[in-house]
């Protein structure tokens, strides 16, 4: 979480989200307009840190994207209650996911740089010999 902490927009995602989960009533409309704006400044390429730059990453954050508008959608329409609590179900759902996929990633990361490190000392005690 340290590393993923270190990527602001995201950070910034986590605390509304955190805010987005407590809310059991009142208008969402806040939270909504919220979640478009820091999912358009997430999903910017010049933003996503080199470890997150992959397409796994950045389809999370589409999804996230999508429902998060859909939520938008739902509240300016004045839908039923069922319809945005299901929207609402899916937001917080696809934030897991992506939030999933980023630990993945640098599990992942860890594994490779380990082999590559290993690698290294083998070299290092070869050429030695």
């Amino acid at each position: 979480m340290n590393t993923i902490g270190q990527w602001e927009k995201f950070r910034e995602l986590s605390i509304l989200m955190e805010r987005f989960q407590r809310q059991d009533h009142g208008d969402l409309t806040y939270f909504a307009e919220e979640f478009n704006r820091i999912n358009s400044e997430l999903a910017k390429d010049s933003l996503i840190p080199a470890k997150f730059d992959n397409p796994a990453v950045k389809s999370r954050i589409l999804v996230l994207n999508t429902f998060t508008k859909q939520l938008k959608n739902r509240l300016d329409e004045n839908s039923v209650l069922d319809s945005i609590n299901i929207t609402r179900t899916r937001v917080i759902n696809a934030y897991n996911a992506l939030r999933l996929q980023l630990a993945e990633h640098l599990k992942s990361k860890l594994f490779e740089e380990f082999l590559k490190e290993g690698d290294l000392k083998n070299n290092k005690v070869e050429k030695s010999e």
